[in-house]
């Protein structure tokens, strides 16, 4: 079913008989020619232009939402905005509580980096490690403080997945107890490239 919003002015003809003899017609404003109006189920329908037609709908997005016949902003949660997926509003306050620092616990051995969790983390190396192929790793630069618990700790790379600058491997501080800064880009060809900044401390 079609539905028809009047334009931003209308027309009145009067009602005297002297003045419809001689056509007289009044324009006057028409308020509701630009009004959105819901249409239930969260649609909203409107006209943007003045001329009368069918209702256009507006779509609301993850963004937008309505509640108890009011239009609202759905801002996105931390869980949300670190695993990069929802279309929801930012705020500068939760952006800043997405990037706050997530313990990884403890890494050895073989891993997968899970970056749908994380923009910065940190992590205790209790052994060597084997980065394997990383999870949702989306476009971006992230962090990750690895502090060598025990002794001296090595990150091996799956080179299929992983790249270096100069493609020289990954180089750790060499003393137990000290910390490193690992920076990890997504490449345009869609391998990581991870750098150290060694001897970083707590």
């Amino acid at each position: 079913m079609a539905i028809s919003v009047k334009p931003k002015t209308q027309s009145t003809i009067p009602n005297d008989d002297a003045r419809q003899a001689v056509g007289y017609i009044t324009t006057t404003p028409y308020n509701e020619g630009s009004e959105i109006r819901m249409a239930g189920g969260g649609v909203l329908l409107g006209r943007a232009t003045a001329e009368e037609g069918p209702a256009q709908e507006i779509s609301l997005g993850g963004s937008l939402g309505i509640s108890d016949g009011s239009l609202i902003v759905n801002f996105a949660s931390t869980t949300e905005i670190r695993a990069k997926n929802s279309a929801k509003a930012l705020t500068m306050g939760g952006a800043l509580a997405a990037a706050a620092w997530v313990d990884l616990g403890n890494l050895t051995g073989a891993v997968a980096l899970n970056f749908a969790n994380w923009l910065q983390a940190k992590a205790a190396l209790t052994g060597n490690v084997i980065l394997n192929a990383p999870t949702d790793l989306p476009d971006g630069v992230y962090v990750l403080h690895v502090t060598h618990s025990g002794a001296a700790r090595t990150i091996s790379l799956n080179a299929s997945n992983w790249d270096t600058p100069g493609g020289t491997g990954l180089t750790l501080s060499t003393t137990a107890g000290q910390s490193d800064l690992l920076t990890i880009i997504k490449k345009p060809g869609g391998k990581a490239l991870i750098s150290a900044v060694l001897n970083v401390g707590a």
